[in-house]
């Protein structure tokens, strides 16, 4: 039986090739990514992207979204199911970090620190949101402005994963106090789910007055 092992051939489907690529790349990341935080000062998000980029459709060709939402086979869905796969595996990230965000924080951080997350969950975030519409609005060839406050709903709050680079390695260390980083910290983990409100309400503006109001 054991010398029938190594007959299988070893096949090279795509989802072989990602748990390999995946595997490789976080290993030997983890080998450099002291000497290139904390010298070169690039972050994980940067470093990764530029691996997606050169690894992907228009480099390496490793990586492959169109195969794995069968374009070939079902053409019509294709944009479909490639929009379904990046947003869950974007969720999925995304859930990861939040999950780190939290794990960061000191014992009892939320209770002790309530009145600067509130000041920065509630005044904060709804100045930054019709700031960031305004923005839209003026930028992008002022389109109705209640389709920019629903843009703006959605990249206003602080991404962990960006805000992460900021608040760690060495230079974090040297110029960003202790404090000032865990504050961030569970700001970019909270606000996410607070900006459903915000987002909610253009799109029910949207709805019950138009959409060239």
């Amino acid at each position: 039986m054991s010398g029938n092992l190594w007959s299988i051939p070893l096949q090279t489907t795509n989802f072989n090739i990602v748990v390999a690529f995946l595997g490789g790349f976080i290993s030997i990341f983890g080998l450099v990514s002291y000497l290139l935080k904390e010298n070169y000062y690039l972050s994980e998000a940067l470093i990764s992207l530029l691996a997606g980029v050169a690894f992907g459709p228009h480099g390496a060709d490793f990586i492959r979204p169109r195969d794995y939402a069968e374009c070939a086979e079902f053409p019509e869905s294709c944009d479909f199911d490639l929009n379904a796969i990046t947003l869950n595996f974007s969720r999925l990230v995304l859930g990861v970090q939040l999950v780190l965000a939290g794990v960061q924080l000191p014992s009892k951080y939320l209770v002790r620190e309530w009145k600067s997350l509130s000041l920065l969950l509630g005044p904060g975030m709804t100045c930054m949101w019709l700031a960031t519409s305004l923005l839209v609005w003026a930028l992008a060839g002022q389109p109705p402005f209640l389709h920019a406050l629903a843009i703006g709903a959605c990249v206003t709050p602080t991404d962990p994963v960006l805000s992460a680079v900021i608040v760690k390695g060495k230079f974090a260390d040297h110029n960003i106090p202790q404090d000032l980083q865990y504050l961030i910290t569970a700001e970019s983990g909270a606000n996410d789910g607070l900006g459903y409100p915000f987002l909610f309400l253009a799109l029910y503006l949207i709805k019950f007055t138009g959409a060239a109001a």
